[in-house]
């Protein structure tokens, strides 16, 4: 049972400092590059800085967590083959609730929708696996969420829960829905990491794996519903 009375004690004021400075850039960082993006006009340079800008983004929750005295490869721990099968359960769940029965409910305006070939979107995976999700992830479920942890030790419920929060207002460019999406998505990412459902590096995997399947998806769904309507 939630034991409302303890109090929540904040006393690590250069932490509290660190995580203001970082997250006030990763916001504004995430504001400010994929807008600097539309004035790139050579398609090869602007798929290489899709990934760059994911690496820059990450950077001041990278300064924050080494500066707070913890290790990155703490992170990198393979762990049990069952953190991963958890993690990926959840993830087609996801997949199933916010990607594929949308989509049939909406087949009728997707008929009409143009569809770029695969072989000028492929990087789009690359960027996903390697960029989008390693980085999302080390922000959220690593600085922010071990951050919180420690602050709210006397209610531990409520690090998982604004580390997710947090992770879906940084998807305000998405407008509301997406950013109500995000923020389910992420807590559930922080509470099964919070209570070792699943590690760090299987919730990184499962959500580089997610974003893939959505992009597969919605490409060969298209492609099949306009090839056969």
């Amino acid at each position: 049972m939630i034991d409302w009375n303890k109090e929540i004690t904040l006393d690590d004021e250069k932490g509290i400092k660190r995580f203001i400075v970082a997250m006030g850039l990763t916001a504004w960082l995430v504001y400010l590059l994929p807008n600097l993006l539309d004035y790139v006009w050579n398609i090869k340079l602007w798929r290489v800085l899709q990934g760059v800008i994911r690496i820059i983004i990450v950077l001041p929750a990278v300064w924050a967590y080494k500066k707070s005295g913890r290790k990155i490869k703490d992170l990198l721990t393979i762990g049990s083959w069952k953190y991963y099968a958890r993690a990926m359960a959840v993830a087609l769940f996801f997949l199933v609730a916010f990607t594929v029965i949308p989509f049939l409910s909406k087949m009728d305006e997707m008929k009409n929708v143009f569809v770029l070939p695969l072989s000028m979107t492929w990087y789009v995976i690359i960027i996903y696996i390697f960029f989008t999700a390693p980085t999302e992830e080390f922000i959220y479920r690593g600085y922010m969420l071990e951050t919180f942890k420690g602050w709210f030790d006397k209610k531990p419920f409520l690090a998982p829960l604004f580390a997710g929060i947090v992770f879906g207002l940084m998807h305000f460019g998405g407008g509301l829905y997406s950013m109500v999406l995000t923020t389910v998505i992420g807590c559930t990412w922080s509470f099964l990491r919070y209570y070792n459902v699943c590690n760090f590096m299987s919730i990184v995997v499962a959500h580089g794996l997610y974003n893939t399947m959505i992009f597969l998806f919605n490409y060969f769904a298209r492609v099949l519903l306009i090839r056969y309507s």
